[in-house]
């Protein structure tokens, strides 16, 4: 009963998560704004994004000398300051020693997110999409 019941809550979180990223609807020709990230092995840069609930490209170039990263999208519900590892991750990037970036078009719902980095947990980019 008790795996039944953890397994329902995993499906609904899921859900929940799976609807603040939604899958763009892009026509032929609409262009969207591109928003890189650069990674040093000073840290990401910029270290905070503003940006519409409009589709954009969210490019992650590694340039930190780690050569094998994952980028993490999460939800950061009312600027919480918890463990970013209680928090289910909406998109994944990933650099390689061949592939140093990785990109993909996304458009959140309004609201705050962060990109973390797998290999320096200190490192947050803050996402802020904006009602309008």
């Amino acid at each position: 009963m008790r795996s039944m019941l953890t397994a329902a809550c995993a499906l609904l979180m899921a859900g929940t998560v799976w609807a603040q990223l939604q899958t763009p609807n892009l026509q032929s020709a609409a262009k969207p704004d591109a928003i890189a990230i650069v990674v040093t092995r000073f840290g990401p840069y910029p270290t905070s994004i503003t940006h519409s609930p409009t589709p954009f490209l969210l490019s992650v170039v590694n340039r930190s000398g780690v050569l094998e990263d994952t980028f993490s999208l999460v939800a950061n519900p009312s600027g919480a300051v918890s463990p970013l590892s209680a928090f289910t991750s909406l998109l994944d990037l990933h650099s390689t020693a061949s592939r140093q970036r990785d990109h993909q078009i996304i458009q959140p719902a309004p609201g705050d997110y962060q990109l973390v980095f797998k290999s320096h947990s200190d490192w947050v980019v803050n996402i802020a999409i904006t009602a309008n």
